[in-house]
């Protein structure tokens, strides 16, 4: 574990300590990047300072974590543009990491519990804390498999697989805290239910438009009981109304309506809102601009 600092009489200060930290705790391999740093008031130090929607998230570099390098020569050029940045770590094939990000706040923990009672437990692994109060899980790509697709498995559930990434301990969260490892162990491999549950190919709408009428997902004209049921019933609505398009703002509404009208008893508002926001990400084509 961790690389050697051959350069590291080259940047020197407590600017660079982050890094340092950062680096010491990676694995080889591991493609690091800058990310913007947030100030003591937990403002962006992006140009858009505090206007940004992701302050302390998102790549200082101009293609994002596509400019993610393991040559220590590169990540050390990166960062001595960008003194004081927050680390990065490209996920993914690239550095033989899959990362699953908990987030309790939108039932995260539920969910996991979910779909280990379903599926099995995960493997004891690396355990990182955000500031934010989300947990990541650090595994290692699984041998053999093409593709780990990052996306929600569930409300409050991400898989950080190719074309992500995320943000390394000791950078500072917008909250004022910083990301921290919880448990410093060897990354165990992937567990093949993650990868199957990933790759599951998501249903979308038919025809075309922006915010088309008609669905080929099966609503069920009555969601009753279970509310894992009924969380998992209008999460995979609202995943395939986001492939085609339909922002937060109507999936949410609709995720109302149906509520009202289908789910028996109905569920809170905030519960609504939580699976809601789970199936609203960003476009693929944006997904470098927010990391966690």
């Amino acid at each position: 574990m961790g690389h050697t600092l051959g350069r590291v009489g080259q940047i020197r200060g407590v600017e660079h300590q982050t890094l340092h930290t950062a680096w010491s705790i990676s694995e080889a391999g591991w493609q690091l990047y800058p990310v913007y740093a947030v100030d003591d008031e937990g403002t962006c130090t992006c140009p858009k300072g505090t206007a940004c929607p992701y302050p302390g998230k998102h790549p200082a570099t101009p293609h994002g974590f596509d400019d993610a390098s393991a040559d220590p020569n590169r990540v050390f050029e990166m960062f001595s543009r960008r003194p004081g940045a927050s680390v990065g770590h490209r996920t993914g094939r690239v550095s033989g990491t899959v990362v699953i990000d908990v987030d309790p706040r939108d039932g995260g923990m539920e969910t996991l519990r979910r779909l280990q009672a379903e599926h099995g437990n995960l493997p004891p692994t690396r355990l990182h804390a955000t500031g934010g109060g989300r947990y990541q899980y650090f595994l290692r790509y699984p041998e053999g498999v093409k593709e780990v697709p990052s996306r929600t498995i569930g409300p409050g559930v991400e898989v950080k697989g190719d074309r992500a990434g995320v943000v390394l301990p000791p950078s500072k969260h917008a909250s004022g805290r910083r990301y921290e490892v919880l448990i410093d162990a060897p990354l165990a491999s992937l567990p093949s239910w993650v990868v199957e549950i990933a790759s599951r190919e998501l249903r979308v709408l038919a025809g075309g438009g922006e915010q088309p009428t008609e669905s080929r997902f099966e609503l069920p004209e009555r969601i009753v009981e279970s509310s894992l049921s009924r969380n998992r019933t209008l999460f995979d609505y609202g995943c395939s109304l986001r492939a085609h398009g339909w922002d937060h703002a109507a999936i949410l509404a609709e995720h109302r309506r149906v509520n009202a009208e289908r789910c028996i008893p109905p569920m809170s508002d905030y519960e609504v809102g939580k699976i809601a926001r789970s199936a609203s990400p960003l476009p693929a084509r944006q997904c470098a601009d927010g990391l966690t």
